[in-house]
């Protein structure tokens, strides 16, 4: 009788469909995911010419072991080289230096017939590891075709979220139903001076950013066994305003655009490249009562001088003192005064009707080539302004949150016995706080139990 053990090999296959995505098949890890990539904007499918690039990325793989990779590749019949690095996380799983397609390290020959490049290998991928497979040409042309992996899948597992807010008290916590399975993040309370806006994945200290706010009441699927951190503002909501006065702004917007490249929606940034006006993804939310919030640090590139006179609207990027103009995507174009309209939920419609030829044009948000998906540029398009009722901009006025895991101080602890009769004899500022009393002196919060105080 024959023992031992039985792994499971899976396959997962990425076939390029189009310049710019491929399609999966076989069996991938549940809830991962994938994007591809490519430099050049015209050419063959899959071709990489003199210092163009493909890449795949994967997400979600983690606790996956790799054990073979298969390129289907080819080069020209005389020529085509370059380089390649595979990498999952921050280790290199596989290198080809700089070499031409002939050459043992690629396929041994050159050829326009699709052949295999394939490297073993025995790799498992660590929590929050992505894997990343960049192939650079030097020489033209690179062909690829085909991206497979085999691969052991993770141990099956349910993950527990533990949760920390800087306080006594804690809500519960969560484990997943089932393997796999996202959960359902819980609300949590107010403080005296700071107010709770949803769980990060590490702790923040008072005045510090955060970035990947997870509201409370949306779904979130843990990589492993995970602690959460409450994050507190001591902004309660920095929320869109619809009465239109001139003065300083971050504009955002909220469209089937924005939602599908930023899960959220974005805002308006200055960073000047080449005269663009791009627009980074920034934490924009819905909250109960359905208005637009900003949970985002400011920075001084977001930031637009708005003026409302009695029928048109000037828009001044501070950083720069440039306005944005109609045309195309640029800054300091002609006819900047813009009209502009309150629309029916609230959000302000900005347009021109008095431009050569005679149309329409809104200042909208599109996607642009020079850029990254995650990034998009202001850009005008053609509109029906009588039938323009929603997707109009939204304005903050400039509010500088500060933000913190810790309400009442990272020293909230119980200190000793002296240090604790001078907090006592020395604070500036006491409350009640159910079974607590809450302390200041010197601007640093101290929490203690009602019953060490005497």
């Amino acid at each position: 009788m024959l023992f031992g053990f039985i792994f499971t090999i899976l396959t997962a296959t990425f076939s390029l469909s189009s310049n710019n995505t491929v399609q999966p098949e076989g069996i991938l890890p549940p809830y991962s995911s994938y994007a591809y990539e490519r430099s050049a904007s015209t050419g063959k499918i899959g071709q990489m010419t003199e210092g163009n690039t493909t890449r795949l990325q994967l997400d979600g793989w983690d606790g996956c072991t790799i054990h073979k990779v298969i390129l289907k590749m080819h080069s020209n019949s005389k020529s085509g080289g370059g380089k390649l690095e595979m990498r999952i996380g921050e280790n290199m799983a596989w290198k080809i230096t700089d070499a031409s397609f002939s050459e043992e390290a690629w396929a041994g020959e050159y050829t326009t017939a699709w052949v295999d490049i394939v490297q073993e290998m025995n790799m498992t991928v660590g929590n929050y590891e992505d894997i990343d497979i960049l192939i650079t040409a030097s020489e033209n042309s690179l062909y690829i075709n085909q991206y497979t992996i085999e691969y052991t899948p993770a141990t099956a597992t349910c993950y527990t979220i533990t949760f920390r807010t800087g306080v006594e008290q804690t809500p519960d916590p969560i484990q997943q139903s089932r393997i796999g399975a996202p959960v359902i993040l819980p609300a949590w309370k107010d403080t005296a001076d700071w107010y709770f806006i949803g769980w990060s994945e590490s702790e923040i200290e008072e005045g510090d950013d955060f970035s990947n706010i997870l509201v409370a009441g949306s779904e979130y699927i843990p990589k492993g066994n995970t602690y959460l951190w409450a994050v507190y503002s001591d902004v309660r909501e920095n929320s869109a305003i619809n009465d239109y006065v001139s003065g300083r702004y971050v504009m955002t917007m909220w469209n089937a655009v924005t939602e599908y490249y930023a899960h959220t929606g974005m805002a308006m940034c200055g960073s000047i490249v080449e005269a663009e006006v791009p627009l980074v993804a920034a934490n924009l939310m819905r909250n109960a009562a359905d208005k637009c919030c900003l949970m985002t640090k400011i920075e001084d590139d977001m930031i637009y001088e708005l003026e409302f006179e009695d029928s048109t609207l000037t828009i001044t990027h501070v950083a720069s003192e440039k306005q944005i103009g109609y045309l195309d995507t640029r800054l300091d174009c002609s006819e900047n005064k813009w009209q502009y309209k309150v629309l029916k939920d609230g959000s302000l419609g900005i347009y021109l009707t008095d431009v050569t030829p005679t149309n329409t044009y809104a200042l909208r948000f599109a996607v642009s080539t020079n850029y990254d998906e995650k990034y998009l540029v202001a850009k005008v398009q053609r509109l029906d302004v009588a039938n323009w009722e929603s997707d109009g901009f939204w304005l903050f006025p400039i509010i500088y949150p500060r933000y913190t895991s810790w309400p009442f101080g990272k020293k909230n602890v119980y200190e000793d016995e002296e240090t604790l009769s001078s907090i006592l004899s020395e604070a500036t500022y006491m409350m009640h706080l159910g079974g607590y009393v809450l302390f200041v002196k010197d601007k640093q919060k101290y929490l203690l139990p009602q019953e060490l105080v005497k």
